[in-house]
């Protein structure tokens, strides 16, 4: 029998390592009262109710006019009712709604004159006193315009006014007026939580847990913020330092199995070849709370390549803190390795080399003080 020839690597992950997930920023949409204004008026006639009704109120104190649809012909633009905001002459209804500072917010509002050309100003701002964003509507009687605009919270309270600029007693019709969190790509998700701001993703699928959309991201396998997916180590100078760890910061964190190990940076490209990730594993395990990732609690072996040819990896992980045995054997169950492996290595990795042995399957098992993992890979020439 030939005898196997091999060298040892061995890398001993000292320390925890422990992450926290990054839940999705909270991101409520606003509560706008009666956007449609909609107060249950019938078909074909209007009535003034006193302010405030319905979610509105008017500047003025006076009452405000809502019609139903179809009244002197005019058809509502959503819904079953609308609001001529001139009810008594030039008039400026009103609400307040709960936002959220920092962010940005959509508006749109429907307009219509009632004889001939109206014009009203669509106002937006953080209080009663202002300052108010502006925006002029000037709308012909033949038809409902809608029109919009974008608006930067600065309060955790924002005053909409509807204010009338043309018209006596008769004038301006408002319908379906609308608040919400910006969605600049339109896939149902707020700019504010939306993994990918500019492509539609409405599942927000994140394989990789890096806070980075699957359908945007140019890193899927690992972390953005450094080497993206780096097939070959960059060196220690060339990553972010939070990827660093050892007591001088002198070894890697890479992601293996879904475990973030701190291996020595000459073990960083093996772990590579394999398909790891430079960098720290994402908390994919717990979405909203934290999530600490550690040592493996369970025995882990792995063996690549499979089928080999001339190497094969060794790879042991969570081997707790008793001394350990790895014996391989072919498959007429002779030894053709065998390691005594010393307490407290929570992380090994052995390549042996193959050269000059039989083409066929071999088993390696570990037996730890607690378990005893066996697994088996082939030599294909």
């Amino acid at each position: 029998m030939k005898k196997l020839n091999f060298t040892l690597f061995l890398v001993v992950l000292t320390s925890l390592v422990f992450f926290q997930s990054v839940s999705a920023q909270e991101c409520p949409q606003p509560s706008v009262n009666n956007g449609g204004f909609e107060v249950g008026h019938p078909a074909n006639s209007f009535a003034l109710y006193p302010s405030p009704t319905g979610g509105w109120a008017n500047l003025s104190g006076n009452s405000l006019e809502f019609w139903g649809t179809g009244w002197n012909g005019v058809p509502a633009f959503e819904g079953t009712n609308f609001m001529e905001l001139n009810a008594f002459g030039p008039e400026t209804a009103y609400q307040d709604v709960a936002t959220i500072a920092g962010q940005t917010y959509r508006w749109e509002i429907a307009h219509r004159g009632r004889l001939g050309y109206n014009t009203a100003t669509f106002q937006i701002g953080p209080s009663a006193a202002g300052p108010f964003n502006n925006t002029t509507m000037t709308t012909g009687m033949a038809s409902w315009v809608v029109y919009s605009g974008t608006y930067i919270a600065t309060t955790s309270s924002t005053r909409i006014r509807i204010a009338s600029v043309t018209g006596g007693s008769s004038a301006n019709f408002l319908d379906d007026f609308s608040l919400t969190l910006l969605d600049t790509d339109s896939d149902g998700v707020p700019d504010c939580s939306d993994n990918c701001v500019n492509t539609a993703n409405a599942d927000q699928a994140d394989a990789d847990c890096d806070g980075i959309g699957d359908v945007c991201d140019n890193c899927p396998g690992g972390d953005d913020n450094g080497p993206c997916d780096a097939t070959t180590f960059p060196g220690l100078n060339n990553i972010p330092a939070a990827w660093k760890c050892g007591n001088n910061n002198n070894k890697v964190h890479i992601c293996h199995n879904g475990n973030t190990l701190c291996v020595a940076a000459s073990a960083v490209q093996a772990h590579l070849n394999h398909g790891d990730f430079l960098g720290p594993c994402s908390s994919c395990g717990d979405r909203n709370g934290s999530f600490t990732l550690e040592q493996a609690d369970q025995l882990e072996l792995d063996l690549f390549p499979n089928p080999a040819n001339n190497e094969v990896t060794i790879d042991l992980n969570g081997l707790g803190e008793a001394d350990a045995s790895l014996t391989m054997f072919d498959n007429l169950g002779r030894i053709v390795l065998s390691k005594h492996i010393e307490s407290d290595t929570h992380y090994a990795q052995f390549k042996v080399s193959l050269n000059g042995f039989a083409a066929g399957k071999y088993f390696v098992r570990v037996v730890t003080a607690d378990e005893v993992q066996t697994k088996n890979f082939v030599i294909s020439r």
